[in-house]
């Protein structure tokens, strides 16, 4: 049921359910679990991580090479958007036509800040061996929060830029310096070919040339500038790393679009980062590991919650503070306190004798008589 709400939209999960088991359940109930059992999920990520920032444990093994490729996508939330931070950790191969590509993908998700997923990226890092890898690589998009994050657990990273990024920036630039688009096109290609070939030197002064004239390319020429170090693609490729970000752009569809991004969709927070958390569990393989774990864990701090609830509900009087059962407070002495109102004369009742019945030739009672008999002759 859980890992059905995590795949599907929460109406859909019901009826499928109920067409696979025949057990019905309300999409209230459904929604309730899938989200209790991935904050239990979030929570246990979050006790890991600190566990491993506070003791820094000896990276265990040590692979050749490792590759990491991070990207930022934004999710619908409760009041605008929010940003979801994708890290996406595999290991590099060659295939037969000499290009690299990822295998044995690792994600992990979460709508929060740079410092927070810094820490959320501990466990990961160390259960994939970036820690103790031999040689790393990040590929992005060049953002600084990115390059913050690395700095963090591999300041010697080899930085990449994604090569489709830059590619783009040359295609904003050919557009706006030229009007027609057989020279705008003819224009991109030869300046996309010379940075596959490595020849930045001679790119980014003719960059520089081209903006003093046309101020619109400003931007897009300072963020090449930026990142000159990041584009030497050729040495990158000798040295068997990846150019491009394909895994964790794939990794947006799969893990976020296709779960949070339905028609109508806005999410709390929370509620957003219990199902990224669930639906990494399926991506890197770990689903039937953890999920019994979480499920027990939730058991147990229901069993807690509801005990906890009892004793504040049949607390003893012995065990309440003595302040507390004092109506007054301790500075107060006898002498301090007044004596309460007398009551007036006219409301002191005259006997304490016990409260009688009307006779039965009482007034009322004759009054209550006649209207019965008056009643019974208009029903008659």
């Amino acid at each position: 049921m859980v890992q059905l709400g995590s795949e599907l939209p929460f109406q859909r999960a019901v009826q499928v359910l109920d067409h696979l088991t025949g057990v019905q359940v309300s999409e209230g109930t459904l929604q309730r679990w899938t989200e209790a059992i991935g904050q239990e999920v979030v929570a246990e990520t979050d006790r890991v991580s600190q566990q491993l920032y506070d003791q820094l444990p000896t990276p265990q093994g040590y692979p050749h090479q490792k590759v990491v490729t991070v990207d930022g996508a934004f999710v619908p939330v409760k009041g605008g958007w929010n940003e979801m931070k994708l890290v996406v950790i595999g290991e590099p191969v060659t295939d037969d036509h000499q290009q690299v590509h990822l295998q044995n993908l690792h994600y992990t998700a979460r709508i929060t800040d740079c410092e927070t997923m810094t820490h959320l990226c501990y466990p990961a890092f160390h259960q994939q061996g970036v820690d103790g890898a031999e040689a790393v690589a990040v590929v992005s998009d060049g953002s600084e929060w990115i390059q913050t994050l690395m700095d963090a657990h591999r300041e010697d990273a080899v930085r990449i830029l994604d090569a489709m990024h830059a590619c783009q920036r040359f295609a904003t630039i050919s557009t706006t310096l030229f009007a027609e688009e057989s020279v705008a096109k003819r224009w991109y290609t030869k300046y996309r070919q010379r940075l596959l070939d490595g020849r930045v030197e001679w790119i980014l002064p003719r960059l520089h040339w081209w903006s003093q004239r046309f101020p619109a390319i400003g931007g897009d020429v300072l963020y090449l500038q930026k990142r000159q170090d990041m584009l030497r693609y050729p040495l990158f490729t000798a040295a068997q790393w990846p150019i491009g970000s394909g895994s964790v752009e794939s990794g947006h569809r799969h893990i976020m679009q296709r779960r949070l991004k339905g028609p109508g969709m806005h999410w709390e927070i929370a509620h957003a980062n219990a199902l990224l958390s669930l639906r990494c569990l399926t991506a890197n393989g770990q689903w039937e590991e953890e999920l019994p774990k979480a499920l027990e864990r939730y058991r147990q701090s229901c069993i807690s919650l509801r005990r906890t609830r009892h004793q504040a509900r049949h607390i003893a009087p012995a065990s309440i503070p003595k302040e507390l059962s004092s109506p007054l407070p301790h500075d107060l002495s006898s002498s301090q306190v007044s004596e309460p109102p007398s009551m007036p004369v006219s409301l002191v009742p005259r006997d304490s004798s016990p409260v009688r019945c009307p006779s039965a030739h009482h007034p009322w009672r004759q009054y209550h008589h006649s209207s019965n008999q008056s009643s019974s002759s208009a029903i008659k």
